[in-house]
């Protein structure tokens, strides 16, 4: 038997096993540097990082994570948790300024990141049988 439950952060969908959500602050570790590997983590932001950042989602790899996460919208001044996703590289990375944080324009760079969160990327976490679908801005 499958079942869906809506939740603030993304649809669970539950086969069977205990519900497991997304790692909550106290959970996961603060993010640093984003992976050379290029993969995907859930790490925590305090809303008080600086740093600087390249682009305006996708995000050069070698942006602050943190930072990128207040401008794409992730979190705000009081942090959270985030799942920075590697994506290729792009040809350009266009600033902006948004939720109060300005980025800086880029050329072209190898590799690059966005948030799951923002993607609509299926995640899946700890328990098996539990996935989790990030709901996307405006949706119910």
């Amino acid at each position: 038997m499958k079942r869906f439950f809506l939740t603030t952060t993304g649809i669970f969908l539950w086969a069977g096993a205990a519900i497991a959500g997304p790692p909550t602050g106290a959970e996961a570790q603060a993010c640093g540097a984003f992976p050379s590997d290029g993969g995907q983590l859930d790490c925590s932001c305090s809303g008080t990082e600086e740093g600087s950042v390249w682009g305006s989602g996708p995000y050069t790899s070698d942006s602050n994570v943190c930072v990128a996460a207040r401008h794409a919208g992730v979190i705000g001044a009081g942090g959270g948790v985030v799942s920075p996703y590697g994506l290729g590289g792009q040809e350009a990375y266009p600033g902006s300024n948004q939720n109060g944080v300005q980025t800086s324009t880029w050329g072209s760079y190898g590799a690059s990141f966005d948030f799951a969160q923002r993607l609509g990327v299926w995640r899946r976490y700890v328990r098996p049988s539990v996935w989790v679908i990030p709901q996307r801005r405006g949706s119910v």
